[in-house]
């Protein structure tokens, strides 16, 4: 009887439990922080060849530079143990859908997988908060036109729907977000 009380509680253990939107949505709100000071420190980076003079919005190189550092955030977490501080908060792990660690093409696949959301929420708020917008990029003069609050939740839905259990961005990227040991003991407590 004890045998197979051990072997079970020992498969269980071994099961992944995928995690829940919830868990995910909190590490990513904790992720923000820190990446925000990652980006104060990038631009501060900078700072020596410009003279100390702020770089001007809509600077290509800086926007690429910044979008490389937010890429390296993820990547270097996401291959180097599957979580990043927050998911290691909320206790949950990203790891390839074999169970394996996951490798930059895989860190790659998710991030950019997660790029339209995050472009759409962008331009919401973008629509929602300045006084006059300046859309002279025809894709932002469409999405103008609609209300901000209407382009920021299509924006929260997207990532929504990247969270959930079997999301297609887990599944475009070869992907699954798992519960860690921790948190399994937790929950079956």
């Amino acid at each position: 009887m004890t045998t197979q009380n051990t072997t079970t509680t020992s498969t269980q253990a071994n099961q992944r439990v995928l995690a829940g939107p919830g868990r995910q949505l909190l590490a990513l709100f904790y992720d923000a922080w820190l990446l925000a000071a990652v980006f104060m420190v990038a631009s501060a980076l900078t700072l020596p060849l410009t003279q100390g003079e702020p770089v001007k919005p809509g600077n290509p190189f800086m926007t690429t530079y910044l979008f490389f550092v937010w890429y390296g955030f993820y990547a270097w977490f996401w291959t180097h143990g599957g979580q990043t501080l927050g998911m290691r908060s909320w206790k949950i792990k990203l790891t390839s859908q074999t169970g394996e660690a996951i490798g930059l093409w895989h860190a790659l696949l998710r991030f950019i997988s997660g790029i339209p959301a995050w472009l759409f929420i962008t331009a919401g708020s973008y629509f929602s908060f300045a006084e006059q917008p300046d859309t002279k990029h025809p894709l932002l003069d469409a999405l103008s036109k609609l209300p901000g609050s209407v382009v920021l939740g299509v924006g929260l839905l997207l990532l929504i729907s990247g969270y959930m259990k079997n999301s297609w961005r887990n599944q475009f990227s070869s992907t699954e977000v798992i519960l860690t040991q921790d948190a399994k003991k937790k929950k079956s407590q």
